[in-house]
């Protein structure tokens, strides 16, 4: 047997920088039936003593005190709590104690976990009394109907035991470990799993594809396909075959894939994930005939009022990809819907070849007004009787015919871009959200636009736009676009400009890196102020000043 008793005590909160947190000091001593007086056990805090075992001593540092009596005698123990120090009392303490049989526990493992056959695992376990008595180590398959041996002569002293897993595929795993001659025993809480993991290979078979593939699994009746969304690998499918095949994907997306096997319903370990940008592939799948993908909306696309981009009465076109190696033998149905509005259906009776990319015009006459300002939500599709996937049969796109209302510049207008919301963009983006006059361009998916950095970059409020000349130690060109409605004013008023811009480095060699200026949205840039100027002071604003009224 083993006596613990334990002594706690809410101690109040030392003063800042106090040499010791400690405030007030109890101490435990228990005496036993012999008259043996034990006090509890404490660690060597020095640096080479880290690693000592406890050993009994008065403890002044910590407000939890144990005692730990082994093999102790029959009889009445006499506990006793001296207040050694009590500058703030009176003190409310507690007083636990916990008497522990001979007996051995499994800890690992307890249950629920996933072993893959061929990887050394370490059994682990807890023991009290039984000593010198060595460990008999058992495994079973079937839920404890049955055991097999690991080791009978595993010494006293040991917690621990190198086990190969064997290559038995079972949801109903046990460890048993029991202390020879003394008879204690204990096994897991809960069975855990035996199943391989499998070897993932992927494939871009087809543009917006990915093919998966692995090895079989001995004993798994099934297997689940996992794809990365935000932060988790989350199911997207499931097959008892060996290979999947995922679509639609962006062909400008990176994607990272896994897989894992389930015995009865128990989920084995998943497979190292792989990852694919699906923009290639030869499309010679024989699964990829009769599928026809539902490519682009190429118009309308998003633009803007009073401008060379304003929408109005407008025919819808897409692109629809055969991505098989034969031609469509039947006719397709062309199909959009509007924000939920009536849904228009024409029928293209012709062939759609193999490997082709096909544009589709619906009629004049079920043409769409965008003349409207604000966001439409447009969704097309398809309908072939012979394809097999549908999941890419449907196109979901979000449009905006963007605010541009003449400025009043009575007495001024000043764009803070305080409207904005707090997003970081890598791909080009005509309106920014909630910012309709401003567009960001750029020359690769390197540049980045930010429209809140840290606090102190803005000049006032919280927010600014920050351009990246080089990100992920890339070049990207990239611009920020406003755009002003002056058509209130004629060319005999007097209009200035003044614009505020902060750079955060030099940076020379850039032609390109320029201020510019221009009458209207198909009229050419006009330079204003390079932003190259290696005599430009870095991390401070700069003020230009420009006559916006002359020709």
């Amino acid at each position: 047997y083993q006596l613990k008793l334990m002594l706690y005590w809410p101690d109040p909160a030392a003063l800042p920088y106090a040499a010791s947190t400690l405030v007030n000091d109890l101490d435990l001593t228990v005496t036993d039936p012999s008259g043996t007086t034990h006090l509890p056990l404490i660690l060597d805090p020095s640096p080479g003593g880290v690693n000592n075992n406890a050993i009994e001593g008065a403890d002044h540092t910590n407000n939890m005190e144990q005692v730990v009596i082994s093999n102790p005698p029959a009889g009445t123990f006499s506990v006793s709590v001296k207040g050694t120090s009590v500058p703030q009392g009176p003190q409310l303490f507690y007083i636990a104690y916990e008497i522990i049989q001979p007996s051995v526990t499994v800890e690992y493992p307890f249950g629920t976990e996933t072993l893959v056959p061929g990887e050394s695992e370490n059994i682990r376990w807890s023991a009290y009394g039984g000593d010198p008595n060595s460990f008999t180590l058992e495994y079973s398959t079937d839920g404890g109907a049955s055991w097999n041996l690991i080791s009978n002569t595993i010494p006293s002293s040991s917690r621990s035991y190198p086990w190969t897993v064997p290559a038995v595929p079972t949801q109903n795993a046990l460890i048993r470990i029991t202390r020879n001659s003394a008879g204690y025993t204990d096994t897991s809480d809960f069975p855990f799993t035996i199943l391989d993991q499998p070897l993932l290979t992927l494939s871009n078979p087809c543009l917006g594809y990915a093919q998966l593939v692995w090895n079989t699994i001995p004993g798994a009746t099934l297997y689940e396909v996992m794809k990365l969304g935000a932060d988790t690998m989350q199911v997207i499918g499931n097959t008892t075959d060996t290979s999947y095949l995922v679509t639609p994907l962006n062909k400008d997306s990176s994607y990272w894939f896994s897989v894992h096997a389930l015995i009865a319903g128990t989920p084995g370990r998943r497979a190292i994930a792989g990852n694919i940008i699906p923009n290639g592939g030869a499309c010679t799948l024989a699964g990829l005939n009769n599928d026809l993908v539902m490519d682009a909306l190429q118009t309308p696309t998003t633009g803007r009022m009073f401008t060379s981009s304003q929408l109005g009465n407008t025919q819808l076109q897409v692109t629809v990809r055969n991505s098989g190696s034969v031609a469509t033998s039947s006719p397709v149905t062309f199909s959009y819907q509007v924000n939920g509005g009536v849904v228009v259906n024409e029928v293209f009776p012709g062939v759609i070849p193999p490997h082709i990319t096909q544009s589709y015009s619906f009629t004049a006459a079920d043409s769409y007004d965008f003349s409207a300002p604000g966001t439409y939500k447009i969704k097309t599709w398809i309908n072939y009787a012979s394809d097999p996937v549908n999941s890419n049969d449907t196109l979901c796109t979000t449009i905006k015919n963007l605010e541009n209302d003449p400025l009043d510049l009575s007495p001024s207008f000043t764009e803070g871009f305080e409207s904005a919301l707090n997003q970081t963009w890598s791909l080009q983006k005509t309106g920014l959200d909630s910012l309709d006059r401003a567009d960001y361009n750029n020359s690769n998916p390197h540049g980045r636009l930010s429209t809140f950095f840290n606090t102190g970059f803005p000049r006032t409020g919280n927010r600014s736009i920050t351009l990246d000349v080089i990100n992920d130690g890339i070049q990207a060109a990239d611009s920020l676009i406003t755009t002003f409605n002056l058509s209130a004013y004629t060319a005999s008023d007097q209009i200035w400009l003044d614009l505020y811009y902060k750079i955060q480095s030099t940076v020379v060699g850039f032609p390109g890196n320029q201020i510019w200026i221009r009458g209207n949205d198909q009229a050419a840039w006009i330079p204003v102020k390079s932003l190259s100027n290696p005599n430009d002071p870095a991390g401070i604003y700069i003020h230009v000043n420009v006559d916006v009224s002359r020709p």
